[in-house]
Formats: C-alpha cells, structure tokens, sequence
C-alpha cells in the first residue's frame, strides 16, 4: 500500500516513504487520502490547515501546497495524481493502495461473512483488518477537523477489535485475547462492550474470579464517573459468570446488522405514537455510546429508535458532518442542556470536537447541531 494514515502519515514512492515534515503538506494529504478519488473543497481543506482563521491567502497557499504535491509525487513515482475539480481537488488513487480503504472493504467483508453464517471467514477477515494498524503510531492531527478525522478513526479501530474479539469467542478461540483486552479496557475503562468481552474471554480461559473483579471495577469506573450503573448486559453477563455457566454468549444484537430499510418514524411500543428525538436527546444518546454506557441496542430500547438510525448520529457526531444532530421535536430543555453539558465534562472533554459542539450547543438559540 502506498498510502498509510492508520497510525503515522506515510506516502510511499518508487525508492521509499516521502518526506512530508509540512504540517500544510501532511493536512492536505490527509483529506485527500481521506476522500480518495473524491473532490475536496478548498474551505475543507483550508479548515484542515488552519482551523476556523484561515488567511486571506488561504486559495492561494492551497494551491501552491496543491501543486508542490504534484511535484514531489511524480519526481518520487508515487502511483496516485491530484486533480483539480470545480471547487478543490481529489486524490485519483487505486483503493487497494490506501491503508485505511482496505481496512473499511476488509471490515465490511467481515460482516457480510457473519451475516452470512460463516463466523469462521468472519473471524479472519476482522483479524486482518485489525491487523492493519500499526502497533505504534501517531493519528493525524493539528487542527480540529484533523483531531476529529482521528477520533473517527479510533472508533473505528476499537469497534472492528471488539467485533473480531466478539467473533473469536463465538468460534471458541479465546486464547490470546486476554492481553489485548485487558490493554484496551485499561485505555477505554467507561467502554462496556470492551469490559464485557473481556470478562468472557476471562471466564472462558477459567479465570472466573478475574472476570467478576473486572465487572466489579468497572462498575466503581461507572459509578464514580459517571453516577450511573453497569448496563444490562453486562449487569446479566456478571450473573452467567456467577452461576458459571459453561458458555456465556454474547446477545443476538451484537451480530453484524447491515442498514435495514423500516418505513414510518420508530412508535412507542406503549402508545403506538410516533417518536422523534430532540437534539439533545440524541446528543445524550450518542454520549452515552462513546462513553460505553450504552449500547447501540440498549440506546435502542430505552430511546424506541431503528439501531440503523442510531449508529447513523453516532457517525455523524464523530464525523462532525454540518448536518449533525438537528434537533426535532420537543423545544431545548434547560435542564437537559445542562444534563448534555455535565456528561460532556464527565467524558473528560478530549475530543476537541466535543468541546467545540458544548460551547456551541449551549451559547447559540438554535436547535442542537454537532459542531463541524
């Protein structure tokens, strides 16, 4: 592959990687690469470069950058152009040279295959894609768009591993899980899903004490952040370890669902009315998943919402996308936005993006927006 961005920025050409030391050269490569074979506004781009205070020469620099790339790739024989369209610029690039293509094509390979009914092939296939990411390296970074792009890449990473782990426990294999389990809890300690795969995999290996401690700890992680308790299904995986039941599995919701068309808004199983979310309970909703205090199918009990639809805010919460959460339905809640503002601060407020949409979602008289 010629164009790595899982872990540090990497072009590589005929002798060997480039040399992109610019911080105005690695952003625009970035977005490119982001969006291959796609066009690429020059106000995203300059958004990447300099955040929301561009200079007045911003086109101009852009287009000196632009061309310098162009450059350096043809004298470097880099297999990849840059071409210009009507308002920017995109990256003409065979998908099979850019890192992170290859890993979405391999996750969503994985996820037919489990649909399927083939956990075996699924198994492989998330493995390799897992195996894509370097064990060290720096996301891309410097700006707010750029510090997004690698929050978005990050949960895409944390949800591939704890599929592929999900799978492997399914098909009996737990060996080898419980060292990059316990890693990952211990960098994601809110994340239940992690926990929870954890806590099987040590059940599993006979290691049933170490797995009720972990739930333990994690519910003192839950309670003390966030005041809230363990969900349900880790609260019902807690009791399977305790009755040592031989082989806990993980809920039918957590196979892979592919986008499922429903007609007609989501109705309350009570009234049978129709219910749409404001802004900030979607907000709520999609803190709690990045926090692991929901999953995407408790989100979707507890909110009578499509889980399609759910995993679509929280795309679009951590893509940062200008359509964002719009709020419908009932008008802003004080003393919601205030609930909105407290979890945030609970998270540790370090995405920067969730900093920006607080400060935006609260000081403006419009609806709730993700911030871009």
């Amino acid at each position: 592959m010629k164009f790595r961005i899982l872990g540090d920025l990497k072009v590589e050409g005929a002798g060997g990687p480039l040399s992109l030391t610019s911080h105005r050269q690695r952003a625009a490569v970035v977005m490119l690469v982001l969006a291959a074979n796609r066009e690429v506004a020059v106000e995203r781009l300059a958004q990447a470069i300099w955040d929301e205070s561009p200079p007045p020469t911003a086109r101009d620099q852009i287009q000196i950058c632009v061309s310098m790339l162009r450059k350096r790739f043809g004298q470097e024989g880099v297999a990849a152009s840059i071409v210009t369209g009507p308002v920017g610029y995109a990256l003409e690039v065979d998908p099979a040279e850019v890192d992170l293509l290859v890993f979405e094509d391999r996750v969503a390979a994985a996820r037919r295959a489990l649909d399927a009914g083939q956990p075996e092939q699924a198994e492989r296939d998330f493995h390799a894609a897992v195996g894509l990411w370097p064990a060290t390296g720096n996301p891309p970074g410097g700006s707010q768009v750029l510090d997004a792009v690698a929050v978005r890449m990050a949960e895409q990473r944390l949800t591939a591993i704890e599929e592929w782990a999900a799978v492997r426990l399914d098909v009996g294999e737990p060996d080898g899980l419980v060292p990059v389990l316990l890693d990952l809890v211990a960098l994601h300690p809110l994340r239940e899903r992690l926990r929870g795969l954890l806590m099987r995999a040590l059940h599993r290996t006979g290691r049933r004490a170490e797995a009720l401690d972990t739930y333990r700890a994690g519910r003192e992680v839950l309670v003390d952040e966030l005041g809230i308790e363990p969900g349900e299904e880790l609260r019902q995986l807690q009791q399977h370890i305790i009755a040592d039941e031989p082989k806990p599995r993980r809920p039918a919701h957590h196979r892979v669902r592919l986008s499922a068309s429903r007609s007609g808004p989501a109705r309350d199983p009570v009234t049978g009315r129709p219910v749409r979310l404001s802004g900030e309970d979607k907000a709520l909703l999609v803190l709690g998943l990045l926090s692991g205090a929901l999953t995407v199918a408790e989100a979707a009990r507890k909110y009578h919402q499509p889980e399609p639809d759910i995993e679509l805010w929280q795309r679009q919460f951590l893509d940062g996308g200008r359509a964002g959460l719009a709020g419908t339905g009932p008008r802003r809640d004080p003393e919601l936005s205030a609930r909105v503002a407290e979890l945030t601060t609970a998270l540790g407020e370090a995405h920067i993006e969730l900093r920006t949409w607080k400060r935006r979602a609260l000081t403006e008289n419009n609806p709730l927006k993700v911030a871009t």
